[in-house]
């Protein structure tokens, strides 16, 4: 669509740029053969924006590697975690709790990759209600000398700061800012090269097919197309949650087993532990005294 935008609006830009300049200016920039001045000004600007496309390609897909490295390390402790859990602490009242605390983290935490991770990391700090459920089930599980459990959580806290350091944009805004004028000003040189080449050709005729008018009108909007395109690309790179490299999708898919064990075993661990108060109240009320006993001893 840019492309064919660009390509349709190529001939008004070369008009307006011919009606502006002089003759003898068109002249020197159909020749141009003593300093070879746009020639130059071309070659300096595209060899610029090839080299900040090409370090920015390979900074941001090296720190794509690194987010799904991280995202995997941390699902697979957060697995690691809910099996511990359920061998060391299933017979322990606060045991769905701990359940539903890593639950919350998986939720409000592991699959908010749309949040900044300055945020994310400090909001469990500044608000009391969205304490750190990590630091819940340390405390649940802290009696005694640490286990593997306490090792786990530290491990899944180790993940979690890796996470959040592979999804912090490394590049500013401003950063893009210079890419798009870059992109800009390399294709500011076909309309200017235009307009002295086209003056050759009879007025009125230039813009039909098989002309240089219409000629430069399709490499225009080839390269049009092609540059936006290529900027388009980075910007996703540089966004988590893009839509080509998108990682969210990739995250749902990861933890979706995650949180229907998660389910499960939550749903378990109620019916067990209604099934255990249900015993203990039988076992109260089958020990229980007569009050006739009672007096008849008396």
């Amino acid at each position: 669509g840019v492309g064919v935008a660009a390509a349709f609006l190529f001939p008004f830009l070369v008009e307006l740029l011919k009606g502006l300049l002089s003759a003898p200016t068109l002249q020197a920039i159909r020749e141009d053969n003593n300093a070879q001045w746009l020639q130059n000004f071309f070659t300096g600007i595209s060899f610029i924006f090839s080299q900040f496309v090409t370090q920015s390609f390979g900074f941001l897909y090296s720190q794509q590697e690194q987010i799904y490295l991280a995202l995997y390390g941390e699902v697979s402790e957060a697995k690691a975690l809910l099996e511990q859990l359920t061998l060391v602490c299933g017979s322990r009242p606060s045991y769905r709790e701990m359940l539903q605390d890593l639950q919350s983290y998986v939720k409000n935490d592991l699959e908010r990759i749309d949040r900044e991770p300055t945020k994310l990391l400090a909001e469990g700090y500044t608000q009391a209600e969205l304490r750190d459920p990590l630091e819940k089930v340390l405390y649940a599980t802290s009696v005694g000398v640490p286990g593997f459990v306490y090792d786990t959580v530290r491990g899944l806290r180790e993940a979690r700061g890796a996470r959040l350091g592979a999804t912090q944009r490394k590049l500013p805004a401003a950063h893009f800012v210079l890419l798009n004028v870059l992109a800009i000003l390399e294709l500011s040189v076909f309309p200017v090269l235009s307009a002295g080449c086209s003056a050759v050709d009879k007025p009125g005729s230039e813009w039909l097919p098989g002309h240089i008018l219409f000629f430069h009108s399709v490499l225009f909007g080839l390269m049009t197309a092609v540059v936006v395109l290529t900027l388009n690309v980075l910007l996703d790179l540089w966004r988590p949650v893009g839509e080509t490299y998108s990682i969210q999708t990739i995250l749902k898919e990861m933890v979706v087993g995650l949180e229907q064990e998660l389910e499960l075993r939550i749903e378990a661990g109620a019916s067990g532990a209604l099934q255990l108060k249900s015993s203990q109240t039988k076992h109260s009320q089958a020990n229980a005294v007569p009050l006739d006993t009672v007096t008849s001893w008396q």
